[in-house]
């Protein structure tokens, strides 16, 4: 009972509303008068009050289920029938084209979702200015304003960009070893270790992150010292180079 009595004092709102021409506010009071309880004389006047708002696409579907329910009464089907006659010559049609790739794309013509089978073909649509709007996982990737006069039909093309490639970490190829050498910086000479067997200077570098060990290195003539005192080699190790 609530809701029949919310439902007439919103219809009632809805005639005032018609009365003095305010269309908009006539479609907001029998729509929701016609949620709360459906009747083909809402349904009647609310198709009527979206046509004359402008929304002629939406009223005249709502017009024409009543045309072809045989439940309703005569007048009310004869009038819902008069209504779409004169609103018709006024619809627009709008083909939309999508150039690209567009497998991901939605396509909005202001807040409505415009299904993919309707794509390429002259759908109807309301006479006035539109924003279309192609989107792709969310965003924006396309948009144009087009303009519908009443009764024309226009053709638009969105142009589609394809996915950006994913970026791809790029391979950092490590320098020659040979580019090594070693000095005061990545090398130091390191003295035998007292009573050692024997007296090799062993160079350590480091190089790239690699620890370069170089023990024994003589370029030239190994000089060897008497067997019963090791002594280190007489000289430099000069510049080694690794990898080569």
């Amino acid at each position: 009972m609530r809701d029949t009595a919310a439902a007439r004092a919103l219809f009632q709102e809805g005639v005032a509303c018609a009365d003095r021409s305010d269309w908009t506010c006539a479609a907001d009071r029998f729509a929701r008068a016609h949620e709360l309880r459906a009747s083909a004389v809402i349904a009647y006047n609310l198709g009527h009050a979206l046509v004359e708002s402008g929304r002629l696409v939406e009223g005249t579907e709502i017009l024409r289920r009543l045309v072809r329910d045989e439940s309703v009464a005569a007048n009310v089907r004869a009038d819902a029938a008069r209504v779409i006659r004169d609103a018709e010559p006024r619809i627009g049609r709008l083909a939309v084209h999508l150039r690209g790739p567009h497998e991901d794309v939605e396509v909005a013509l202001g807040t409505h979702e415009l299904a993919s089978s309707l794509l390429g073909t002259a759908a109807p649509v309301d006479p006035g200015e539109h924003v279309l709007e192609a989107r792709r996982d969310g965003e924006i990737v396309a948009s144009a304003r087009v303009h519908i006069d009443p009764g024309a039909t226009e053709e638009i093309e969105l142009e589609i960009p394809a996915r950006p490639a994913r970026a791809t970490a790029s391979a950092i190829a490590p320098e020659a070893a040979a580019q090594t050498a070693f000095d005061a910086t990545g090398a130091r000479d390191v003295a035998p270790s007292e009573g050692g067997d024997d007296g090799t200077w062993i160079a350590l570098g480091v190089a790239g992150g690699v620890l370069v060990v170089a023990a024994a290195v003589v370029v030239g003539v190994v000089l060897a010292a008497p067997a019963q005192e090791p002594a280190p080699f007489d000289g430099t190790l000069g510049w080694v180079e690794i990898g080569r």
